[in-house]
């Protein structure tokens, strides 16, 4: 037997649904966009979103760190000092270093000096992805480091490793893994990992990793600076081809920023994209890089009319890099209200094309996240922006029906309770995933009701006399049909209702 917990936060299904939701036979005429809009503007703002399947499990297994969004200092990195040695700490945590940089826009700054009788130690920890658990791929930890002036093996830090359960290395000279740092030069230090010895009550494990520690080596009083950058998990390195090039690049400048698209093979071999610039007809840049799988980036100018053109790589675990799309350009401008609007609508829109998983078309719990997580009531406002950017042009009608029909579909088979959908699905499966806990496994009105009137929306909207968007009204209408109202309200003084199985 298993019990199936029903959350319970509405007075009924029916309520929560369109007032006026009625069969397909009525044929009412489209439902505004406009008026769409209202429902969805307050989830927008991510455009940077498509992801293919697998690919946030191959940025999370192996990007340990690629840069910061922040300017000042890392969030994820702590430092302590014992004195008279010192290490710069900002906030307590590492600086970053924006004009030298191996993936842009910054590296992070290590500047000590380690004295006798003393010491300092920074921690730069892994970043926790929504619902993601730690599971780092490979054998060898590499980065990159880049000094101000040549610096002698001897003069590096320690290094050591912990994992989430308390494991732990010792702390190792970096010497021995590398020789002297040239000047100017960024070089790549690559770590065995069975040269680092588990000291630990539990056995360090490096598919667990959660922090990487530089510590005080010799006392040799004097300041010493290395920026770190690029710091990944993979197996022995080997020789790798040149990744594809992106190709089709596309640059839409707004108000303060631009956003850049392009598309791009599937490559076993990329593991990120480089973003270069050039303002003013100047030379290129690198002002940025994003995770393999996402097609998009906003580049923030900070001034209207700024004139800028870019270029676009990809790039692999050993830093080769492809040839660079032709430039595209673009000039940011003063918007008015409706080109306002317009861009809010497409970023929206975009966020949920662009990054549904993709045997379903449901709108992924978290991005970045697991790869095949859905979710119910976020896939409803997705459903939504679909139907604005049909109206809006900003896709085909064909490719509007074709979407919905992929999650209509979806939604036919997937597991449901008394016609109610549970809040998380896996996209590959229909089946229910109980995130939230064990009771978490049964059906969810709230959203369950917040799909069913994107649901309602989309049959209404797409009233055409074709195979197609008949065949779409006729799935959601037995969708809609199915629900169990009478059983789906709660029982007197009772805010849940639970049913055996």
């Amino acid at each position: 037997m298993r019990e199936f917990a029903l959350k319970f936060r509405t007075a009924s299904l029916e309520k929560q649904v369109l007032p006026s939701a009625r069969d397909d036979s009525s044929r009412e005429q489209s439902i505004p966009a406009r008026i769409i809009l209202a429902g969805i503007a307050a989830i927008v703002f991510c455009s940077e979103a498509q992801v293919h399947a697998q690919a946030f499990d191959r940025f999370a297994q192996h990007t340990f760190f690629a840069g910061s969004p922040a300017s000042d200092y890392y969030s994820y990195s702590r430092g302590n000092i014992s004195a008279p040695s010192t290490v710069r700490l900002v906030n307590n945590r590492l600086p970053l270093e924006t004009a030298e940089f191996k993936s842009g826009p910054n590296a992070l700054e290590l500047s000590w000096t380690s004295a006798k009788n003393g010491g300092w130690d920074v921690s730069i920890d892994a970043v926790r992805w929504r619902n993601a658990e730690l599971n780092w791929q490979g054998d060898t930890l590499s980065f990159w480091v880049f000094a101000p002036h040549t610096m002698k093996s001897a003069d590096l830090p320690r290094i050591a490793l912990t994992d989430e359960q308390g494991g732990h290395t010792t702390a190792a000279p970096l010497s021995e893994f590398t020789g002297d740092v040239p000047a100017r030069k960024w070089t790549r230090i690559s770590v065995d990992l069975t040269k680092l010895h588990s000291e630990s009550l539990r056995p360090f494990q490096p598919a667990r990793l959660n922090a990487v520690l530089f510590s005080q080596n010799d006392g040799d009083g004097k300041p010493h600076t290395l920026y770190v950058d690029e710091i990944r998990m993979d197996g022995a390195m080997s020789v790798q081809s040149v990744p594809a090039a992106p190709t089709a690049l596309q640059a839409t400048g707004y108000e303060r920023h631009v956003d850049l698209e392009w598309q791009a093979q599937d490559d076993p071999g990329a593991t990120e994209y480089v973003v270069y610039r050039s303002e003013r007809g100047g030379a290129y840049k690198q002002v940025g890089v994003q995770r393999y799988g996402v097609h998009r980036f906003t580049d923030w100018v900070g001034l209207p009319d700024a004139k800028v053109s870019y270029q676009v790589s990809a790039r692999n675990g050993q830093m080769v890099e492809s040839k660079r799309t032709s430039p595209a350009s673009a000039t940011t401008h003063a918007m008015t209200d409706d080109e306002l609007l317009t861009m809010v609508q497409r970023a929206s829109f975009h966020y949920y094309w662009d990054g549904a998983e993709p045997n379903s078309g449901m709108a992924l719990e978290s991005q970045p996240g697991p790869d095949h997580l859905v979710a119910m009531g976020a896939s409803g406002f997705g459903v939504m922006a679909l139907v604005v950017a049909v109206d809006r042009g900003f896709i085909t009608r064909e490719q509007g029906a074709e979407r919905m029909l992929r999650i209509a579909n979806f939604l036919d088979k997937a597991d449901k309770y008394h016609g109610a959908w549970a809040h998380f699905l896996d996209g590959r499966t229909g089946k229910t995933v109980s995130l939230f806990g064990i009771y978490d496994d049964g059906a969810d009105l709230v959203e369950t009701s917040f799909m069913m009137q994107g649901l309602l929306a989309a049959r209404q909207y797409f009233n055409k006399d074709n195979t197609q968007e008949t065949q779409l009204r006729d799935v959601i209408n037995r969708q809609w049909r199915g629900g169990d109202r009478g059983w789906l309200r709660a029982p007197p003084l009772k805010d849940a209702r639970y049913m055996q199985s």
